[in-house]
């Protein structure tokens, strides 16, 4: 199934990118959990469809050009590593965003459930089961 997961992450990268809400929803399990980066303490984590309609409604009111892109997508059995290169250019501060991080996405029977972001890879690894 892993060839699978690595597919459903694609796809949900891809419908990110243009907006498609349901698209994205497509490959999470309805019980989603949503782990944003560690300087995001006050917000997340995101929980259920809703939570990831809250999320997405964030990114578009705060940024315009938006983009989250796959530098690489990870196949680890029951998990896909995600290194990934988040721009955007700040709604009413003109500011470009310019962010690299790692989500891991935990599978289940073709979809995630949970979602899980890092800036440090040891930590990435570490949450799946691998060391460096």
């Amino acid at each position: 199934m892993s060839k699978e997961n690595v597919e459903v992450v694609r796809r949900g990268f891809v419908a990110l990118n243009v907006g498609d809400v349901d698209g994205v929803l497509a490959g999470m399990d309805p019980s989603i959990e949503w782990y944003p980066t560690s300087d995001f303490v006050d917000i997340g984590p995101f929980r259920g469809h809703d939570g990831i309609r809250a999320l997405m409604s964030l990114v578009a009111a705060a940024f315009d050009d938006y983009r989250l892109e796959p530098q690489e997508l990870i196949d680890v059995g029951d998990a896909v590593i995600a290194p990934v290169h988040q721009t955007g250019r700040g709604k009413g501060s003109g500011i470009h965003a310019d962010v690299r991080y790692i989500l891991v996405f935990k599978m289940n029977a073709g979809q995630a459930f949970r979602v899980e972001s890092y800036y440090d890879q040891r930590e990435a690894l570490k949450a799946v089961g691998l060391e460096e």
